[in-house]
């Protein structure tokens, strides 16, 4: 399979504006629903940072990821070695880096610090289409 790469130009265009600046060389190789599928809270203790089992789906569309727990809306880009770097308006970050097998392993960062793992929705060993 190959990876369809896009980059920007000039001012950066319609997804340039959704994320705040000029993006990196992005892909839709990765597009898709990626479904939360583990979600540890490795914050510090007594930070009062909310448990959850299982984190929110993720969406990628023209290499444009999106994402929201907590009242927290991230949005960020992926490149085309599966690299994907999200920010929130308030200055939290998701970084992590998507498998040949389409698993996302990232880590939010801010006052809360969470490890998660997603899967695309419909990809070899993940969820199941409906699921």
């Amino acid at each position: 399979m190959r990876a369809t790469t896009t980059t920007t130009a000039g001012h950066g265009g319609p997804a340039a504006e959704l994320c705040g600046g000029i993006p990196p060389a992005t892909t839709t190789f990765f597009d898709g629903t990626y479904i939360g599928s583990f979600t540890q809270n490795v914050s510090a203790s007594g930070s009062g940072c909310r448990n959850f089992p299982v984190a929110p789906a993720l969406t990628i569309n023209n290499g444009v990821a999106r994402f929201a727990a907590l009242d927290i809306t991230y949005q960020g880009y992926v490149t085309p070695d599966g690299q994907l770097t999200m920010q929130s308006p308030a200055g939290q970050t998701l970084t992590g880096q998507i498998d040949p097998y389409f698993v996302f392993r990232g880590q939010t960062t801010g006052r809360c610090v969470y490890n998660a793992v997603w899967q695309r929705k419909g990809a070899p060993g993940g969820p199941k289409a409906g699921t």
